[in-house]
């Protein structure tokens, strides 16, 4: 078990450098501020929404160009009186993959952590924070 652990331990400072140049980054580019203040959205989410996003916004021309691209939007399926609705599969995944987790975090982030801090009794306040900081939080308490 220790030897694992003495290989893992150098690669936990390659992730947090990972990440410092990924803030570095994200907060050089012109749009990170309309992306940061997305609710919920913390800068791993928010980074991940402005690289899967891009620059290129003319080749969206609407919502619906968005959706498809991103499979948000159902394709009907009609064969004489059977019909339903199927999930696209030609999509960007990782691009569906960061927009499912911000409606997940959307819907749900409120009432998780108001019962995560009411399961664990935190004396802190989470007004504000993401879920992934009372993750971190969780795993730091003794």
């Amino acid at each position: 078990m220790l030897a694992i652990l003495s290989q893992l331990e150098p690669l936990l400072e390659q992730v947090k450098e990972y990440e410092r140049e990924i803030e570095r980054l994200f907060k050089l580019h012109s749009d990170s501020k309309l992306f940061d203040s997305l609710p919920g959205a913390g800068l791993r989410l928010a980074s991940r929404l402005l690289a899967e996003w891009g620059d290129y916004r003319e080749h969206f021309l609407n919502a619906s160009v968005v959706q498809a691209l991103a499979e948000t939007s159902p394709v009907l399926y009609q064969s004489g009186k059977y019909c339903f609705a199927k999930r696209r599969k030609s999509c960007v995944k990782p691009f569906r993959n960061a927009l499912h987790q911000f409606a997940f975090i959307k819907q749900y982030g409120g009432f998780i952590l108001f019962l995560i801090s009411k399961i664990f009794s935190l004396p802190i306040d989470i007004e504000g924070l993401s879920i992934y900081s009372i993750f971190i939080i969780l795993n730091t308490s003794p």
